[in-house]
This record gives structure tokens, C-alpha cells and sequence, in this order.
């Protein structure tokens, strides 16, 4: 109908008839998501609000063979099961070790800089993808960039009884 928006019905008056959608359904694939890399404000795990704050470095890993890395800021430690998992604050993903850059809250305080490799290319880290955190860890933040930070990975001996197929 003219006036309506494409691939909407209208009424009489130039606006959406009851019960029909003026705008495209979600998941439609010729609308592009909101946000940018993983970890942007609007994109999936990037609910951020207020001032940010930068963390730059490098990952070194001189064993790398394939796969993207995941570099995850974290606002408290994996070993502490007491107080609950802590909760990705800032994420990035790099094609293969090398310089990367995040953001995390102004004033994060103690930020827990971890990174993985998805070396089995899953989409996801497993136990036996090389692993690694950031020296100085956890890096302390305030209101001023963070650089130099430097994540060293490592291969991550198999559990007992773990076939890894020859790769390591």
C-alpha cells in the first residue's frame, strides 16, 4: 500500500493495519545486527554502560597453529567459587596472537585479563585450547588507559586419559 513500509499492509490512513509489524521481524538477515565485535556496546555480553576505559597488548604465543583468539576481561577470578562466576566486563577476538585492544569500565578496579585459542575451531574454549593470562594478573585499572599488557598462551597438558589425536 503506498506510504506503508516494504512488506507491511496499511490502513486507510498511511499507518501499519492492527496487528501487522512496521518494522522487519527480528533475526531478519537483511538487517544488520546492533553493535560490532563481540563485547561493543549493543552487541552480545557488551551491556555497557558509562565511561570506558582501554587495555592494550599483546598475546604471545609462538606455538600458534590456527585459530581465533578470545581475550576476556573478567571483574573477579575463576578460582574463587565462592562469590559466584565472575562476569566478562570487556572482550575482544584477534585473528592469531598479536596486539589487541579492549575496553573495560573506568574504575574496574581488579580486572582479571584472561585469553584462549580455539584451536579446535568449535566457536568455543575447551580444555585442551591453549590458554594464558596477563602478566601482573589481575591488572589493576582506574580512570587512565591501560597498555603493555602482555598474555602469554600455553598448551594445556590433557586430562588423565584425554586422546588429543596426535596434534600435540
Amino acid at each position: 500500500a503506498p506510504g506503508a513500509a516494504p512488506g507491511t499492509a496499511a490502513s486507510p490512513g498511511g499507518k501499519p493495519a492492527p496487528g501487522v509489524p512496521a518494522e522487519p521481524p527480528p533475526g531478519d538477515p537483511n538487517v544488520p545486527p546492533p553493535g560490532g565485535q563481540p563485547g561493543a556496546p549493543g552487541s552480545p555480553g557488551g551491556q555497557r554502560q558509562g565511561p570506558q576505559v582501554e587495555i592494550s597488548g599483546v598475546v604471545e604465543f609462538p606455538g600458534w597453529k590456527r585459530g581465533q583468539v578470545r581475550i576476556n576481561a573478567f571483574d573477579g577470578p575463576h578460582a574463587d567459587h565462592g562469590t559466584g562466576a565472575p562476569k566478562i566486563i570487556g572482550e575482544v577476538r584477534i585473528d592469531q596472537p598479536g596486539p589487541f585492544t579492549l575496553t573495560v569500565p573506568q574504575g574496574a578496579g581488579a580486572v582479571y585479563l584472561e585469553a584462549a585459542v580455539d584451536e579446535d575451531e568449535d566457536g568455543r574454549p575447551g580444555p585442551l585450547d591453549p590458554q594464558g593470562k596477563a602478566t601482573g594478573y589481575p591488572i589493576q585499572v582506574d580512570a587512565s588507559p591501560v597498555t603493555g599488557a602482555t598474555i602469554v598462551m600455553e598448551r594445556r597438558a590433557p586430562p588423565g586419559g584425554t586422546k588429543t589425536g596426535g596434534d600435540f
